[in-house]
């Protein structure tokens, strides 16, 4: 490695970027933050992350429902925000992990100037539930969700180092698809 990449290294574990590489991780299971020196710095994100070993949850959509399925806070970006947040955390936590487990998240938005305005707000839920772990993420704008009032959606991959996952949560079901 280059002196200029070792500099760079060195800058961005001590600014935070990188978190993730000192996790615990189950035998033969490893995770490497990938961020090249000839991108741009990432800020709240990682270019990259590899992964080997463990097990991958892929994270199906989830927007601002709340148990009973209604939308939290309709017009608030950054409670749905927190509320999605929450629900990713639920579907991880049920497999076993937690959200620093998530490696990639799609962030799907109605309004990216509204997103945009409440960057400062947004990263401060971040932060309270995933500390300064920041997976590969996206942004993009859509014209619509499948819930009208949903602002926001996130979808992803956590990529699981611990095997156990919770019996009383987890419990597998054929055909439980409502649209079949």
């Amino acid at each position: 490695m280059s002196e200029r990449e070792n500099e760079r290294t060195r800058e961005r574990e001590s600014e935070g970027e990188g978190e993730g590489e000192h996790l615990p991780r189950a035998a033969n299971a490893a995770r490497q933050i990938i961020n090249p020196p000839e991108l741009v710095r990432p800020r709240g994100f990682n270019h990259g992350v590899a992964v080997e070993g463990g097990r991958l949850l892929m994270l199906a959509g989830q927007d601002a429902s709340d148990a009973e399925g209604r939308i939290v806070a309709p017009g608030d970006m950054v409670a749905q925000y927190e509320q999605v947040v929450k629900n990713l955390k639920a579907v991880v936590e049920a497999a076993g992990g937690e959200l620093q487990d998530v490696v990639k998240l799609n962030i799907y938005v109605t309004d990216r100037d509204a997103y945009r305005a409440q960057l400062k707000a947004l990263g401060e839920i971040h932060r309270a539930y995933f500390g300064r772990h920041y997976p590969a993420m996206a942004l993009f704008e859509v014209k619509g969700l499948f819930n009208p009032d949903a602002m926001i959606e996130m979808e992803g991959i956590a990529h699981l180092t611990k095997y156990s996952i919770q019996e009383k949560e987890f419990q597998p079901r054929m055909n439980t698809n409502e649209h079949e």
